[in-house]
């Protein structure tokens, strides 16, 4: 008799091998009386048919296997989950629940069963009758009989689809929010507090392997005035254009972020102050030529840079930027001014294109 899977069997199944083992009635029947085979079928029979409604009864897939990963029982779970009746898959290789291109799923299913002295749990991407694809969580553990040996496996499979689509739906509306804590909502560049995150890391770098690093303090010149006479809307195509503007003549590796208001800043990793103005003297001088709709003059945009010294605090690194800014406006704007590293304050020079000062 199939120890695995007495449920489900018609009781006339049985009767051959009662009559093999005729202590079979004996030991079912109570003391002094002498039960026929038909009243331990019928007993047999009411018993798996009580288990059984009990294993049909759950939302689960209930699967038992043989101890070669044959399926030997099905319940109706797994008929609502895989698509196939017990009938269909009953002594076929467990295997078929697998896609065919999913080869190294397969061979960790067996393995899993090979070894499933324990019981485990793993999750896994299943395929339903259709070829459709199912992700389930599977607990697995032996069957063991009542002298400890391991006669086959039962696994519990659970549809796990929707709690995976839920996390990924969570950590992508995670991965937006946090996006938009960090970026501009008008120019989509980074914001104060991106630049903030992603400058600690870069300062740390540049201290830890001896390289050098630049901040570059952009402002649009005059726009306040830009705003007054042509509107806010013309004023917030300005931002936009010199963002972007920024960001085309850049480097991957470099950061361009909004600080506030008309305020840039660009993180410039590995660059010393003089290559950084270069860089963005380029910028100063393609947006002295850039067109802006509903802007009808030049636009233009000063530049204040220092070069990072040793351990300094990214505190003092922005105040000496932000005072080399502050030159290149009072200088005239449409300049890009340094800060000298070694004597904060007091070794600024301005590096402007020949003939800038006379179109501002």
């Amino acid at each position: 008799m199939n120890t695995l899977n007495p449920f489900g069997e018609r009781p006339n199944q049985y009767r051959a091998d009662l009559q093999q083992w005729p202590d079979a009635t004996a030991q079912a029947a109570p003391t002094g009386a002498a039960p026929g085979v038909d009243q331990v079928l019928a007993r047999l029979a009411e018993i798996a048919s009580f288990y059984r409604a009990v294993i049909d009864s759950t939302s689960d897939a209930i699967i038992a296997l043989s101890p070669e990963g044959t399926v030997v029982s099905w319940n109706r779970g797994a008929e609502r989950l895989f698509g196939y009746s017990e009938e269909q898959v009953k002594h076929r290789s467990i295997g078929f629940i697998t896609a065919p291109h999913h080869a190294d799923q397969r061979s960790a299913m067996f393995r899993a069963i090979r070894q499933g002295a324990a019981p485990e749990r793993w999750e896994t991407t299943t395929v339903r009758s259709d070829g459709s694809p199912v992700d389930v969580s599977i607990d697995s553990a032996p069957i063991v009989d009542g002298a400890g040996r391991r006669i086959g496996i039962s696994w519990v499979v659970r549809d796990i689809s929707e709690r995976l689509r839920a996390e990924r739906e969570e950590r992508l509306r995670y991965a937006r929010l946090r996006e938009e804590a960090i970026t501009d909502a008008l120019t989509g560049i980074a914001n104060r507090r991106g630049f903030e995150q992603a400058l600690g890391a870069e300062l740390s770098r540049a201290d830890r392997q001896g390289t050098t690093l630049s901040l570059v303090l952009a402002d649009l010149d005059n726009l306040k005035t830009i705003n007054d006479e042509f509107g806010h809307r013309a004023g917030d195509a300005a931002l936009v254009t010199f963002a972007q503007l920024m960001l085309a003549h850049v480097r991957r590796c470099d950061l361009v972020a909004r600080f506030g208001g008309d305020e840039f800043i660009i993180v410039m990793p590995g660059t010393g102050r003089a290559a950084a103005g270069a860089c963005v003297n380029r910028i100063r001088a393609v947006l002295e030529q850039t067109a802006i709709p509903g802007i009808p003059r030049m636009l233009t945009a000063s530049f204040g840079i220092a070069e990072h010294r040793p351990h300094e605090p990214l505190e003092s690194q922005l105040r000496r930027a932000d005072r080399a800014l502050y030159r290149a406006k009072n200088g005239g704007r449409n300049r890009v001014v340094h800060c000298a590293w070694d004597e904060p304050g007091a070794a600024d020079y301005a590096q402007a294109n020949a003939g800038a000062s006379g179109r501002r």
